[in-house]
């Protein structure tokens, strides 16, 4: 194979591992059935196994508890671990299309695998189904080449990768039916008795999990589950709209056409096409035999993918280069092209992307307050307990007590229990949010002095705080750079209404000889992202509101302290208050500057 070859399949694997980017860190959330997996795998590899369902191998479980104990418990590697073995599968699939209709077939083959809509979703899918996707294709080219060439040392590995799926999901013996169709329809009889050395293989390794399901054999049915066949358009187009994801006008061509094409590029080959054919026109047989068997369903079926890949790039090979380049030009643009992976599966209430959030927004010292009626309508707690491990490894920070609490976060629904809002909400000021309806997480924040201090014009001073880079400053000394900038925060509030407006002076002092100052009405903000600040002039303040305003200040070299007056700018009359000094100044925090 010369380097543009090589080249081209690598840069063709580059862009479907780079076209996940654009999803994988969308998809903190997970699905039900995502949480459950990864759930389950928080626990010894003897417990996983004991937690395994019924009617699942465990192979699955244990290799996604290994990963993460590996890589750390977050939804992103999870994910990756997907994709990498994704990866496996395309190459795989390349590498069938190379063997049986040559390289013009090969990148086809290996874009339209990667791009079809499930695959997207597939590949990122933390469940065992998504598995199945990626080593399938790997089978077939085991399988391939053992039959060219009959050898123990290719049969045993057949046999070996064949057991390792049916440890992830039982499914996979339906794939080895159709697999045995396919190479009995291409390679006849006689030759398809070479599947005893596989099987064997296979059936030895697999014999504990056989046991272990004999006894399932119609637990469906002895549970009470139907299932009904759909329409036949109905349920084709359903079946079809899942592999295509987004972009019919393209795929439809490209398919169709492709395997219309097969027929012109077989020429002679027919028991090739008849088996490719065969291969494809599976989802009749699962649509006609669903009530009895529950296949047509693509996330049981995925191994059709590949056969589907395969004959339309097969079709494909006999266009004209210019043709060729035409459609690798728009597979690449599918791949490329934005789809809603969350219509595949239902991805939860957001409890994964709020508790991410969270993590990178809460302050020390801040607590969570979870609504009663979140709980009582999240159908999966264990999707609470898996993202508070994840995302909070030292352990989420709830309470059902805010009033301790300066900072309380509270996540609710549409639906609120309204003495839990009541009590989160008295005395604080609502700020940053996130999230929508379903579930909406704001903070409250109270001031730092819920009494405060009193001046004898009616205004009430509730602390300072200072902070850095939007992070309130914790420090046992206040220890700065020379020139450093902060922000002060300072909380106010009235007792009744202030007839006049007053101003308000912030002075960094050394030796009580001014080294900075800021010196106006006060500057009110809102905490609330998009909502205007109240009016900063005193006389318009309504009492018992809290009102917070933000000065930015350079802390300069040599000074001792920091002070706060308020006082009348008319004629500079400062207003006294308890625990001023003699000139009326408050005392807001010592300062230490170091300097070269």
């Amino acid at each position: 194979m010369t380097i543009a070859r090589i080249i081209s399949p690598t840069l063709a694997l580059l862009l479907i591992a780079a076209s996940r980017s654009v999803y994988i860190r969308r998809l903190l959330d997970m699905t039900g059935d995502e949480v459950w997996s990864v759930w389950q795998t928080l626990g010894t590899p003897q417990q996983i196994i004991h937690w395994t369902p019924f009617d699942w191998p465990p192979g699955y479980y244990l290799i996604l508890g290994g990963w993460w104990r590996l890589t750390g418990l977050h939804s992103i590697p999870l994910r990756y671990l997907m994709l990498l073995v994704f990866m496996i599968g395309c190459a795989a699939v390349f590498r069938v299309a190379v063997r049986l209709f040559g390289v013009r077939a090969g990148l086809p083959a290996l874009l339209m695998f990667g791009a079809f809509g499930w695959s997207v979703f597939g590949s990122l899918h933390l469940r065992g189904h998504s598995f199945t996707l990626s080593l399938s294709p790997g089978v077939l080219w085991l399988a391939l080449r053992y039959f060219d060439r009959p050898r123990i040392r290719r049969g045993v590995p057949l046999g070996v990768l064949m057991a390792f799926m049916v440890y992830i999901h039982s499914t996979a013996v339906v794939y080895f039916a159709v697999l045995g169709l396919f190479t009995l329809i291409v390679y006849g009889g006689p030759r398809v008795l070479r599947w005893w050395l596989p099987g064997v293989v296979m059936l030895v390794l697999t014999l504990p999990e056989i046991v272990n399901k004999l006894g399932l054999v119609g637990q469906s049915r002895l549970s009470g589950f139907t299932y009904e066949r759909p329409g036949f358009y109905h349920g084709m187009e359903r079946f079809y709209d899942a592999i295509w994801g987004r972009s019919a006008e393209v795929w439809l061509p490209v398919v169709i056409g492709g395997a219309v094409l097969a027929v012109w590029a077989a020429r002679g080959r027919w028991r090739l096409l008849a088996g490719l054919l065969t291969w494809c026109a599976m989802p009749l047989l699962l649509w006609l035999t669903h009530e009895q068997l529950a296949l047509f369903f693509i996330r049981y079926v995925l191994w059709y993918l590949t056969g589907l890949a395969l004959l339309a790039a097969w079709g494909l090979t006999v266009l004209p280069r210019w043709a060729r380049a035409a459609v690798t030009v728009a597979l690449v643009v599918v791949l490329f092209t934005p789809m809603d992976i969350k219509n595949y599966d239902d991805f939860g209430e957001n409890v994964g992307s709020t508790l991410s959030w969270l993590s990178r927004n809460m302050q020390p010292g801040d607590a969570l307050v979870v609504d009663p009626e979140v709980i009582a309508s999240t159908p999966l707690h264990e999707e609470w307990d898996l993202f508070a491990q994840m995302f909070f490894p030292q352990g989420l920070p709830l309470t059902t007590t805010p009033q301790p609490h300066q900072r309380v976060w509270y996540t609710r629904t549409a639906t609120i229990d309204e003495a839990t809002q009541e009590m989160v909400s008295a005395g604080r000021m609502p700020g940053q949010f996130f999230g929508e309806i379903t579930l909406f997480t704001q903070v409250f924040e109270a001031p730092p002095d819920p009494d405060g201090v009193l001046f004898e014009n009616g205004m009430r001073f509730h602390g300072a705080q200072l902070l850095h880079r939007g992070q309130v400053l914790h420090r046992t000394v206040p220890a700065f750079h020379e020139e450093e900038p902060v922000t002060l925060r300072l909380w106010w509030s009235a007792d009744a209404r202030i007839d006049l407006d007053y101003s308000v002076g912030i002075f960094v002092r050394d030796n009580g000889s001014t080294r900075f100052s800021s010196d106006s009405a006060p500057q009110l903000i809102s905490l609330l992202p998009g909502s205007e600040p109240p009016p900063g002039a005193t006389s318009q303040w309504q009492p018992g509101v809290l009102y917070l305003e933000e000065r930015q200040i350079t802390i300069p070299q040599s000074t001792d302290d920091m002070v706060l007056t308020v006082y009348q700018w008319w004629d500079g009359v400062r207003i006294p208050a308890a625990g001023t000094d003699d000139d009326d100044f408050l005392l807001l925090t010592p300062l230490h500057v170091r300097a070269w």
